[in-house]
């Protein structure tokens, strides 16, 4: 989910959120880190996941949140395709992954801004991140992103990707 609990009026109770679902049918429903991350497993299609989800959100705000669906194959896919893993001193905690709502042929936008500092490598659907000097001063936001690009998109640190995995 897209900035669900990062602060502001996107705040969800996750307990409350996941019991919704629940109560639609999804019986598997957990949150991860209380951040817009639930994990569901379910024989149903990840597109009737995401419009229980979808309605369960709306029980707690009307403005609607863009959702991303990914599976454990897809969340595998992104930990291989990680082009930063030769990096020396790799932080995983700077490393962002950023689910993009559709794939993306040219990230140039990105790149010719002198103000983006930031190592970055797009593949299709998915752009990775690499904050050297961490993400709180970086001119690389996620709007900026989502701006530059015209789409949307939602990024998770990989540390939590990998979490995502074993749970």
């Amino acid at each position: 989910m897209k900035a669900v609990n990062v602060g502001g009026s996107s705040k969800i109770p996750m307990k409350e959120l996941v019991q919704e679902i629940k109560n639609s049918g999804i019986e598997s429903a957990t949150s991860f880190l209380n951040s817009g991350n639930l994990i569901v497993d379910s024989e149903l299609s990840p597109e009737l996941i995401m419009f229980h989800v979808d309605q369960s959100i709306k029980q707690f705000k009307s403005d609607g949140t863009r959702l991303w669906s990914k599976s454990a194959e897809d969340l595998s896919r992104i930990v291989q395709q990680n082009p930063f893993t030769d990096r020396e001193n790799l932080d995983k905690s700077k490393l962002l992954v950023y689910f993009l709502s559709e794939p993306v042929v040219d990230f140039s936008p990105i790149r010719s801004n002198p103000k983006v500092t930031e190592s970055f490598v797009g593949i299709e659907d998915t752009l990775f991140v690499y904050y050297d000097h961490g993400i709180g001063t970086s001119f690389l936001t996620t709007n900026y992103i989502d701006k530059v690009l015209g789409i949307a998109s939602t990024g998770r640190n990989m540390n939590t990707i990998e979490k995502l995995l074993t749970q």
